[in-house]
């Protein structure tokens, strides 16, 4: 910027932003005549036409007419020379306009300052002025001025030949850059000065490259046979072509199945071998400003299994857990004490053992039937009636919680946050071109480079992972989904990765394709179209299978058979219980084989 300084003739005159409809501008407005200052009003005429804010002008000579002619207009304006650099886009946004001015003869240093201080900035409007006749000389003039603005790719570029002696414009030609860089001459006063040429690139050949990524880009066969494109960004990029009346030729020929991305055609880019690659880009290199206007605007987050109900295993473990077996054994060592005690008081009857275990009270609290003592007492009556309630307010209770518990089973806890996330066991699985630093790290967290394995991983919806996931393409998970009563994943809201951002499409160093690009882009969103395609690209892929419709077929099954392993808790009890008889009757054996000898001796 120093250097800028120190070289230029900065001369901002009075005047602030002009409006569109700019009526009120210093601009005299007389013919185009250099007697009568032909090039300001020239200027008036494609500010008319066209605002812009500021005037650049390029000039070796500054005695010259041309010269004086501009700086009397009142409107802010920038002088350099030759050698001359700065880098304007810093400066200044696209809407100003480049003048340059060479009376007499060709000068490469003059147009390498122009090219050197447009840079990002080449598909803005310049005016060259030259003081030539169209003789041979003037031809191989305008051939050096093709043959530079067709290396810098400019677009808007504007030729006026100026006669020498009458002082008047000869001739004005437009560069059109369709289908090959060539001049226009300019017929009608009611011509645009800059047409938008690019409404018709007369079958143009553009370079795209194919990146496989679904649902924004995904190939097929046709029933003959031949490799067809489908997806919300392939068909804006065939609407692009179609509208535009260019010729798309692929880079290479796709393989299918076979998805690659962006990091992997960077190089092909800086080589300029792909005008446009049908992949999104982000800008996070910092290069936003080589991208289009945005295509899509997402969030990302992290995609989850969804939370599924207990199995029979699992509820089996709920209904015969802690709490039923130390309530079943509080109430029947209660009830076997106060049924020992009554009998050893009223009729005599003494059995350590009962007090713990009871013959008749364990049946009764567990809903079964029992001997009752045959000369009860009004206590063992009472006590009789205290345990079949008992048993009968603990069978009910039971067999309620079951049939809730199996008709319609409870979920597990879902993973909805962060700290839920690190809690679990689960995988969280991203690839290195889309892997953006959650909010929260993440634990379990697995980066892979191979974005076809992620592609197959999360296109099977496999629940060993958690995957990355972007708004967009969720759409299409939700839509394979939705037959099902129990979702297979879920996207929560707490684990949002990164909100609102961009993608767009990675473009050349001031590709002439930006600006019809963009155009395109704005009007798609404005018609809604993006949508629309989203569910033309679903049913195609439903069509060629590349996915398809998940469904329940619980339904379809019938009864459930119980195996092996959904009684777990029921073998356990048994074999804890067959365990437990064991040594009781080892137990009782050897006190009685002890007695016997204590007896014998």
């Amino acid at each position: 910027m120093q250097h800028l300084q120190r070289l230029l003739l900065l001369l901002l005159i009075g005047g602030v932003h002009h409006s569109k409809q700019g009526s009120k501008t210093d601009f005299p407005s007389n013919d185009y005549h250099t007697t009568n200052g032909f090039i300001s009003t020239l200027l008036a005429d494609i500010y008319r036409e066209s605002p812009y804010n500021t005037i650049v002008l390029f000039i070796s000579h500054p005695e010259e007419v041309f010269t004086q002619d501009i700086t009397k207009i009142n409107f802010p304006k920038m002088i350099m020379g030759k050698g001359h650099t700065g880098n304007l886009k810093q400066s200044f946004n696209s809407e100003i306009i480049s003048i340059i001015v060479m009376p007499r003869r060709w000068e490469p240093e003059l147009f390498k300052s122009l090219e050197d201080s447009l840079n990002f900035m080449w598909q803005t409007k310049i005016l060259i002025i030259v003081e030539w006749n169209e003789t041979p000389l003037g031809n191989l003039f305008k051939e050096n001025i093709l043959r530079a603005s067709q290396k810098l790719r400019m677009t808007k570029l504007l030729l006026a030949f100026i006669a020498t002696k009458e002082g008047k414009i000869n001739s004005l030609y437009h560069l059109n850059p369709y289908p090959r860089y060539h001049w226009v001459l300019r017929t009608h006063v009611l011509e645009a000065f800059y047409p938008q040429y690019w409404r018709n690139m007369h079958q143009k050949s553009i370079i795209i490259f194919v990146e496989q990524s679904m649902p924004r880009v995904f190939l097929f066969l046709d029933s003959q046979g031949k490799l067809q494109m489908s997806g919300t960004w392939a068909r804006l990029i065939l609407l692009f072509a179609e509208r535009f009346n260019g010729s798309l030729e692929m880079y290479n020929t796709p393989v299918l199945d076979k998805s690659t991305f962006y990091t992997r055609i960077a190089a092909l880019m800086e080589q300029n071998l792909i005008d446009i690659p049908i992949t999104f880009d982000s800008g996070n290199d910092g290069k936003w400003h080589l991208n289009s206007a945005p295509i899509e605007v997402i969030v990302a987050s992290l995609m989850v299994p969804c939370p599924i109900p207990f199995n029979t295993r699992e509820l089996y473990a709920m209904l015969l857990n802690f709490q039923f077996f130390s309530f079943i054994a509080i109430s029947s060592l209660i009830f076997s004490t106060m049924h020992s005690l009554i009998e050893w008081i009223f009729a005599g009857l003494l059995d350590v053992w009962s007090f713990a275990i009871n013959d008749k009270a364990l049946p009764s609290v567990l809903g079964q039937s029992f001997i009752a003592s045959k000369t009860p007492n009004l206590s063992l009556k009472l006590l009789y009636l205290l345990m079949f309630l008992n048993g009968l307010g603990i069978s009910v209770e039971f067999v309620v919680r079951m049939r809730t518990l199996f008709t319609t089973p409870p979920y597990h806890k879902p993973i909805d946050s962060y700290d839920e996330l690190n809690k679990s066991p689960l995988l969280s699985l991203a690839t290195e071109s889309i892997y953006t630093e959650p909010i929260y790290p993440i634990k379990n967290l697995v980066i892979t480079n191979n974005s076809t394995f992620f592609q197959e991983l999360r296109q099977s919806f496999n629940t060993s992972y958690g995957y990355y996931m972007t708004s967009s393409v969720w759409q299409t998970f939700k839509r394979q989904q939705q037959g099902l009563t129990d979702k297979i994943f879920c996207l929560y809201d707490n684990l949002t990765i990164k909100s609102s951002f961009s993608f767009a499409i990675r473009l050349q160093k001031d590709s002439e394709y930006k600006e019809p690009l963009d155009y395109l882009i704005h009007r798609v969103h404005e018609l809604g179209l993006m949508d629309a395609w989203q569910t033309s690209t679903f049913s195609d892929m439903l069509k060629t299978k590349e996915i398809s419709l998940l469904r329940s077929t619980a339904s379809n099954r019938g009864p459930k058979v119980l195996m092996v392993e959904d009684l777990c808790s029921l073998w356990t009890i048994a074999a804890t219980g067959w365990a437990l008889s064991g040594f009781v009757f080892l137990m009782e054996l050897a006190i009685g084989h002890r007695r016997q000898n204590l007896s014998i001796d």
